[in-house]
């Protein structure tokens, strides 16, 4: 008696062909689903280096590539525990990326970077006695103006808007965050203010500081 099966591609019933009554070998329906079910792709993540792979949903690919897979079959596994969800995985004892192994996905990483990130920029800001005075950024400077930066999530992100975003809250779109201290490696939120991109040039005017080919010379004040 044949056994009836369902297709792995369009969860249809069928029966297999009589070459195999078994249906051991047979996974689809027909030819067309076969051919979708290989077409389609999904994302698995390599067991040694954890780098996403875009395959077909009927490959067995586990490994990013020869490298990875000459060092699976040269380690064995060993029992690891996430540092942020502290779940038990399984990695190879020596890996490629060594960061990785310490979560088990690329989920609790990320998550773990935006939750621990203010450790990480406390440490490259020297701050002075009394809170009046400036507090300087330590870290990497943008040569053009001389702002501190801060990479978060992979990206460089000003740091006098982080020290904003922590001590006041979010900022708003359209909203640039200024200094009164005119130091721009400064990250005390007591010198920091919010204004708009015309608000700036009207502060750089009233200061003096901005100079082009196209400002006038400074001059003193005028009698009315």
């Amino acid at each position: 008696m044949k056994l009836q099966k369902t297709c792995l591609y369009c969860q249809a019933f069928f029966f297999p062909s009589r070459g195999t009554w078994t249906g051991e070998k047979q996974k689809y329906c027909s030819l067309a689903c076969a051919y979708r079910a290989r077409q389609k792709r999904k994302t698995i993540f390599c067991r040694i280096c954890h780098t996403p792979i875009i395959v077909f949903s009927a490959s067995r690919r586990q490994y990013c590539s020869l490298r990875c897979r000459i060092e699976a079959r040269r380690h064995p596994l060993s029992v690891r525990i996430c540092k942020y969800c502290q779940q038990s995985f399984l990695r190879h004892q020596q890996v490629i990326k060594k960061a990785v192994t310490l979560f088990c996905s690329p989920h609790c990483y990320r998550t773990y970077q935006r939750q621990m990130w203010q450790p990480r920029f406390w440490q490259h800001v020297q701050k002075s006695i009394h809170s009046s005075q400036c507090w300087i950024w330590t870290g990497f400077l943008k040569k053009r103006g001389g702002y501190g930066t801060f990479m978060l999530q992979g990206k460089r992100q000003y740091a006098h808007r982080l020290s904003w975003e922590i001590h006041r809250g979010p900022i708003a779109e359209k909203f640039s965050v200024l200094h009164t201290c005119d130091n721009p490696a400064c990250v005390n939120p007591d010198h920091l203010f919010l204004g708009t991109q015309a608000d700036n040039m009207r502060d750089m005017d009233t200061k003096g500081r901005r100079r082009n080919q196209f400002s006038p010379p400074l001059r003193g004040p005028t009698l009315a």
